[in-house]
């Protein structure tokens, strides 16, 4: 998380509230479609995300400062399932990255489904950690 984008999303929740913090987190680091967005606001879920938004913004700052090694990860011997949208952007999440380095790895795609699949698809998730921890 660049400490710029960190800043710009600080500014937004000091002048234009929670709510608006959290369309443009989503829209401009997630980088969820508009029409998207407008369908999650309409949903019942949108009112715990911007209840949650300013620890969300906690967040934010302290991944600011984390710097990822994927090498750290590569001791790792027991199975290691990672979950990834088909909408969701690879190259803002570390799911590559460990995937090239864990020595046992499984990486199960939630079609159709951006940052929060566990959310919005419900059932996709469920039944592909139940097939991870059955097998």
């Amino acid at each position: 998380m660049p400490p710029d984008t960190v800043a710009r999303l600080e500014r937004v929740a000091a002048t234009e509230g929670w709510d608006r913090l959290v369309e443009t987190f989503m829209g401009e680091v997630l980088e969820v479609p508009a029409d998207e967005v407008a369908r999650i606001k309409a949903a019942p879920y949108w009112r715990v995300w911007t209840a949650d938004a300013e620890a969300s913004l906690h967040d934010l700052r302290a991944l600011s400062r984390y710097r990822f090694d994927a090498e750290r990860y590569r001791s790792l011997r027991m199975p290691v399932q990672l979950l990834i949208g088909t909408a969701s952007p690879h190259q803002i999440y570390v799911t590559d990255a460990l995937a090239a380095v864990l020595p046992d790895v499984r990486i199960t795609d939630l079609e159709g489904q951006a940052h929060e699949g566990m959310t919005t698809a419900p059932d996709q998730f469920v039944a592909a950690i139940s097939t991870f921890l059955l097998d």
